[in-house]
Parts: C-alpha cells; structure tokens; sequence
C-alpha cells in the first residue's frame, strides 16, 4: 500500500509496531478521516463531475467569509442580512444587497438623522439605473473652506426654518438666490419667497426678502408678541425674483431683480413680461441695522429716465469704473442673449447683443478683468421630438454647458465685443462634467469656481423628473489653461439646486440653496416648517429606463423614507 494516510506520522508507535505490516490498517483507515478534514484526493468526489472535495478545514477557516458582506457567496446574502434584520429587494443588484449590509449597522446607528436616510437611499445611486435623489431639510446657506489638496467639505450655515417661526405671510429665508458679503463679513442674502397650495384650496405666501446673516448664521430680531420676530433688510416690492447681489467699495448693496414672473403674448410667441430693475440699500448713519432702499434703474419709464430693457436677467457683476454689467438671457428660447451696461446712478444703457450660436442659455457672470468676463453657457436645455430613448453620445455635445470669455474695450463699452469659447474644440464634451452651472466666482486669476445643479431644465416623455441629464450638484474649479481642466472640489450629497457662489472676508466660500418646492407638480413649502421635508428625485435619460421601472424606483424610495425618516416628521416626493 503506497498511498497511506500522513496521520500515521502522528501516532504513537506502539499502536501499530505490532503488525506484521505496520501501517496497512491504519494508514488505510485514516486516509477516511484525513479526506474529510483536510481533503485529500482519493480519485472518488461525492459532486457528479468534479474532482473537488471541499474539506472541513476549507470550510472552517472560510466560515469568517460567510459574515463578511463582501466576501460571501451570493447565495448566503439573503440569510447574512437576517443576521441584522433587512431585508433585501429582488430588484436590486448584488452589488447594491452587499453595501446595504455593509452599512446597515451605521445606518441604525444613526437612524432618525439625516445622513441615515440618505445613505440608505445612496443605494440607489450606485445602481444601472443611477437615479439623483436630494433630500431638502432646508440647509439653506452653506459655507465651505479649503483643505490643503485643493477640496472642501460643506457645512451649513443657516437653515430656512429657523427664520420662519413667526413669519407666514411675511418675508423668509426660504429659498435664497443671491449672496454677497458687505465689510463687516455679514453675509447679504436674497431669497425670492415662496407660495404654497393649500389643500381647501387657499394659498399662502412669503414675501421675498433681503436678509442680513451673521458668519455664525444669526439673523437681527426685532421686538414683538408673543416673540421677536425675524428683522429682514428689505421685503416685499419691488423685490420679486432677486436674481444677483454686488457691493461696492461704499459697502452700497445692489439687488438684480428679475421681476414679477409673468409673460405676455407678442402675437408669436410667449415671452416673460419685462420688468427688471435694479435697487440700492443703503445702511442710514443713525441706525446701522436700517437700509434705505432707492431704484437705480427699472421698467416705469418715468419721464427722463432710461429703462432697463432686460427681459430676463440672470446675473450682475459691478465693473471698477462703476458701471454694472448684466447678463441677459431674453425672454424665449429663440431669443439673443444679451449684455446691459448700467451707469451706477441709472442714467445709462448700453444694449451688447450677444450671438446666439455662441451663447445658448446663459446663467452666471463673473468679472475676470477690467476688459473682461466669463460668461457660463448651460447650452442647449431642449430636444426635438418625442424622444424616449438614451441620446446618442455623440450627439451630446450640442448640450454640453460651456464657459465664454467677452472681451471689451472698458473706455467704450460700445465697441465690438469679442466672444472666445473656452471649452468648444478645447474639450472632450465627455470630460466636461458641468451640466447647469448657476454661479461662477474666481478663486485666482486662472482659477474659476463653478456651481453646477447637475439638472438640465428640459424634461423627457412628458415626465418631468426624466431629464436629459440628471447628476448631483456640485462645485468644480476650472483652471482657465489651454486646454482647460475641471476637477470637483464639493460634491457633498446636501446640496438640492444651488443658486449662486462667493468667498467671504476669511477666504470661506459660501453657497446658496434654493432647495425645491414643488411635490407631484403642487407647491408645497416643506422649507417653511420645522417638521417637514422633501425628497427629490430625478432620472437622466443617459441612464434610460422604462416609466413603469421610475415608478418601481419612486415606489422604492418612498419606503425606505417612510421607514427611516426622523420621527414626528412629514416628508414629500418630489417627482
């Protein structure tokens, strides 16, 4: 016998020095007990086909793999999930059913917080499918400071609720569009309000405002019963849609003002109703807190005076020579985009008309320059046709966002300005990330800090949560070289839609979030309240699935939601 079992190496002698042939008997019958614990080959496999025997041992020392959520057989997930009570869906991958176990004790950890809830739902986010989903708690100003490899982490610094307590009907910070930052590194806020639908059919209102913030996020309170209530700059006209804020070397606070958002019929087309303006606020010498407010340009045509002929204008920058320079993206689709030069005193206007095959959707300004600024193009927001499919790739460039260098002659704004892409035949459409940049704000003099909502405006097969383009918000810097990079410096899941972006008096960025409002096409004001938030969620037609697979993916969202949402809470869906 040749083939004996190595246990007789481990054996007393006296236990088979006896036999006429000594390890015959034994060796034969241990090679039974060394097959089953460390599995040697005896040509016989207890699987048909397979030559393979899986040892006790093998299956000892594997047994910290069957507990380990990345190391399992996928067979074995459903059993390891009971260990922490979850359960998992069919329709999620395998990769998905492994990090949800992976995560799950943090996430009860945490259960009733914030983050819980968005972990869980990151779920989603790592699927085929890939939805957007943002949960608005309200965080309405955030700031952000540097660390030493170039990026930022978000912290916010004040929430929308905690100025509505005892404001209905009045002004709140409830959805902040602008922001500046006066000498004294308050933060100059303005938020367009908000109105919401109630159910017995009534509305109710807040007015917009323009808010005074402390670095700490503390607003001014003045006296009243039964408490003291929220102290705004400004609220209510002629303030409706503040779209841009600038201060200047008096500490002077000039508000963009988009106007009542209303449209008229030209006997064409639907156009938005033209009635911007710019106003000042001035702080009066006796009381500090107190801001005298005068128009320095508007739509009353008054006798003498020139109007402000912008249709919808997105953004204002204040050039060194005084003169305001606002970015004008018209009132259509079809429309030029242009450029107004306004004298600081409102008693001047200079028309640029800007072409529109160069610039499609204009939506932030920043001065780089006294003979220049850069311009942000979203690009085109709008398809053809009924389109239900994934957009060819190679078709996206035509919506790719860019940024335009205008350059001009800052002694005669009326010259010939000189329009350069930055982007276009410099980079691969594929390696831009930007989707809707809304505010620019240069961090050095080749170096410019975008806010991107990662949401194309156009919506697909009539749903509007089905966009071209669906991605998280986000900060990029993009160093102004040939050719340009982008790289993203804040990607932190807590912003919804940030509007607009600027640096404080200690080098801090500031963000403002707009958040959402609007739940299965209704206004709802969550923002306003305490107990309440909204989950918005949006699909990118790059990523294309069917109707009836969003509802399973909503359907889904919904009660995760429902089951780890902070307690005594309302949530909406926003879709």
């Amino acid at each position: 016998m040749t083939h004996l079992s190595k246990y007789v190496d481990y054996l007393p002698t006296v236990l088979w020095s006896q036999e006429r042939d000594p390890s015959q008997l034994l060796g034969r019958s241990l090679r039974i007990f060394e097959k089953i614990l460390t599995g040697i080959s005896d040509g016989v496999s207890p699987y048909p086909d397979e030559d393979v025997y899986i040892s006790l041992e093998e299956i000892i020392d594997d047994l910290p793999n069957l507990f380990h959520p990345w190391r399992t057989p996928a067979p074995y997930l459903p059993w390891l999930a009971s260990w922490v009570a979850l359960t998992l869906r069919q329709n999620w991958s395998e990769y998905q059913k492994r990090k949800l176990i992976a995560d799950i004790v943090t996430i009860y950890q945490q259960r009733g917080l914030k983050t819980s809830l968005q972990t869980f739902l990151d779920i989603y986010a790592v699927s085929q499918v890939k939805p957007r989903i943002a949960i608005d708690d309200g965080e309405a100003i955030f700031r952000a400071a540097f660390t030493a490899d170039g990026r930022a982490q978000l912290h916010a610094v004040a929430y929308s609720h905690t100025v509505s307590l005892h404001a209905e009907n009045l002004g709140v910070l409830l959805h902040p569009t602008a922001v500046a930052v006066d000498k004294q590194n308050y933060y100059i806020v303005a938020d367009k309000g908000g109105l919401e639908n109630l159910r017995d059919g009534q509305k109710k209102s807040w007015l917009p405002a323009l808010w005074r913030v402390s670095s700490t996020g503390e607003i001014e309170y003045i006296s009243g019963t039964p408490l003291p209530k929220p102290n705004p700059i400004h609220i209510g006209q002629p303030l409706t849609t503040p779209a841009a804020i600038v201060i200047d070397e008096q500490d002077r606070c000039y508000v963009l003002d988009i106007g009542p958002e209303t449209t008229i019929w030209t006997g064409t087309d639907l156009v938005d109703a033209p009635k911007s303006g710019i106003y000042r606020f001035v702080r009066t010498a006796s009381t500090p807190t107190r801001y005298q407010i005068s128009t320095v340009i508007d739509q009353s045509k008054q006798e003498g005076q020139p109007t402000l002929p912008a249709i919808h204008p997105v953004d204002m920058v204040l050039h060194p020579s005084g003169h305001f320079i606002v970015l004008d993206r018209g009132g259509h689709n079809s429309a030029n985009p242009k450029i107004f030069i306004v004298r600081e005193d409102g008693r001047g206007v200079i028309e640029i008309v800007l072409d529109k095959t160069l610039i499609r959707e204009p939506t932030a300004l920043a001065l780089e320059s006294d003979r220049s600024v850069i311009i942000a193009d979203a690009g085109q927001q709008n398809f053809l046709g009924n389109l239900v499919r994934p957009y060819p790739a190679e078709e996206l460039a035509k919506f790719a966002p860019d940024l335009v260098r205008a350059e001009f002659d800052p002694d005669d704004f009326q010259s010939e300005w000189t329009i350069t892409p930055l982007f276009k035949g410099k980079l691969d459409p594929l390696d831009n990330p930007l989707v809707f940049p809304t505010g620019l704000v240069f961090e050095m003099p080749k170096s410019l800090l975008v806010c991107d909502t990662g949401l194309k405006t156009g919506f697909m097969d009539g749903d509007a949560s089905n966009r071209l383009m669906a991605e998280q918000a986000a900060v990029y810097r993009v160093n102004l070289t040939d050719p340009p990079t982008i790289t993203r410096i804040i990607s932190d899941k807590k912003l919804v839609h940030p509007t607009k972006i600027t640096f404080d008096r200690d080098k801090n960025l500031l963000i403002t979030d707009r958040g959402d409002n609007f739940s299965r096409g209704i206004e709802v004001e969550w923002r306003a309240r305490l107990n309440e938030f909204g989950v918005i969620v949006h699909f990118s037609n790059q990523r294309f699935i069917e109707s009836q697979e969003r509802n399973q993916v909503r359907g889904g969202i919904a009660s995760v939601v429902e089951e780890h949402k902070p307690a005594h809470t309302a949530w909406w869906l926003e879709f």
